[in-house]
């Protein structure tokens, strides 16, 4: 009997600890998240300035800083919420948003922006993001806005290794005294996992099924079927690949219908390592751009760290090529009424040996490609400003007669490039 007790009384103190525990580890899992997030990109920065956490709940609060990378400029929400604990999870609610601000009163009169998190103690994370509808107009300005409810899905996985997104959002419409915009019926799928640092592998697609573009008193724009798919793959750790095709179904500009359109990117046997250094460099650059203008840094000191992050982009772009690569358009296809403009677009870089490596100072030493483009003369010959940018070229050589078609045909090796019979030295410091 004595053993059931004691097994009772160790339940009864599990459970009652259980909803403290997770809220310590809850707020270890916010602080990691708010790290990693901020740390891995600049556009979107995220503040925690309050977390007051209890025995079965918390109290949040704090501000999303969105940062335009060119301008510097900023845009600050703040947001609040409430966390509750359970036994091996807890449920944040978050509320974006002000109710002293006029412009989300103005939006959303009702029903704020809320994002809603379910974090297991295992390492998996749900996210809801809802953005309610809005149907908004200013009087003074005759400016107006309708919005479908958007509503995006995120599974997190693997402690954040992996994850899975949804988007389906009915589209929205814009006008001004102007302008009209449309946007119908957005589908986004996403499906990936980390292979090693910043490189992800999986699967992307986007969809938006209609958009128009309406300016008054000028030729209306508008697109029908427009599509993304990506798929990133790697066969082991050390390389990856991506294969991404861009299409739409249908434009029609100043009336006149064109399409489809499809065009093909690809990146193939990246090494891993040094694309992981080429975006930590990059993103260094970034940061030391849009800081220098508040920067307590000296201007020399701030040159030093900018040549260093240059050097830092040099070196990872050496490495990569001599890790052998190729990428590219191995296909464009655009098709119009008066025929079809084509193309293939690609450069290669062979892998090098550990000394050949060693001894690369340019990638553009090994660097080899081509390019083939063919312009239907039909279509040139009825846009006369089409035609007046490209006689030049016609004249030069560098667009030569083909039937009823326009061509170039180009290849670049040992620094040179070849564009129908006519070469061009290229500056090694390219």
């Amino acid at each position: 009997m004595n053993k059931w007790i004691v097994a009772g009384v160790v339940v009864v103190i599990a459970g009652a600890a259980a909803p403290w525990g997770t809220g310590v580890l809850t707020e270890k899992q916010w602080a990691e998240g708010q790290k990693r997030l901020n740390g891995q990109q600049l556009v979107v920065g995220v503040e925690t300035e309050r977390y007051d956490r209890g025995y079965l709940g918390a109290s949040v609060a704090g501000t999303v800083q969105f940062e335009d990378p060119d301008s510097g400029e900023q845009l600050e929400i703040p947001w609040q919420g409430q966390v509750s604990h359970g036994f091996v999870s807890s449920q944040v609610d978050i509320e974006f948003g002000s109710s002293d601000s006029e412009l989300m009163q103005q939006l959303f009169p009702a029903e704020k922006p809320s994002l809603s998190i379910s974090l297991n103690a295992w390492g998996t994370a749900g996210l809801v993001v809802a953005v309610p509808a809005i149907d908004a107009r200013d009087e003074a300005t005759g400016e107006s806005l309708k919005m479908a409810e958007a509503v995006v899905r995120i599974g997190v996985h693997d402690a954040g290794d992996s994850f899975d997104l949804v988007l389906e959002w009915p589209g929205l419409v814009a006008r001004g005294p102007d302008v009209e915009l449309t946007l119908g019926d957005v589908t986004v799928n996403q499906t990936m996992s980390r292979l090693r640092g910043d490189v992800w592998t999986g699967e992307g697609s986007l969809a938006l099924e209609n958009a128009t573009l309406d300016p008054s008193g000028q030729p209306g724009l508008s697109l029908q079927g427009m599509s993304l798919q990506s798929t990133t793959s790697a066969d082991n750790s050390d390389s990856f690949s991506v294969d991404s095709t861009f299409g739409i179904e249908q434009v029609v500009s100043d009336g006149i219908p064109s399409g489809p359109h499809r065009a093909r990117f690809v990146m193939q046997d990246f090494a891993v390592d040094p694309w992981n250094r080429l975006l930590g460099a990059f993103g260094d650059m970034q940061m030391l751009s849009t800081t220098a203008e508040v920067s307590s840094l000296s201007r020399q000191a701030l040159l030093e760290q900018q040549m260093q992050a240059m050097d830092a982009v040099s070196s990872a772009l050496r490495d990569l090529a001599a890790a052998g690569l190729s990428f590219g358009f191995p296909e464009v296809n655009l098709e119009f009424p008066e025929g079809q403009i084509s193309g293939e677009v690609m450069l290669y870089h062979p892998q090098l040996t550990t000394e050949e490596g060693e001894a690369l100072t340019l990638v553009m030493q090994r660097l080899t490609g081509s390019m083939d483009v063919r312009l239907p003369v039909d279509l040139v010959e009825s846009r006369p400003a089409l035609m007046e940018e490209l006689a030049p070229l016609v004249q030069q050589g560098i667009l030569v007669r083909d039937g009823g078609d326009f061509v170039l045909k180009a290849r670049l090796e040992d620094l040179e490039v070849d564009v129908n019979g006519n070469r061009f030295p290229l500056p090694p410091m390219i």
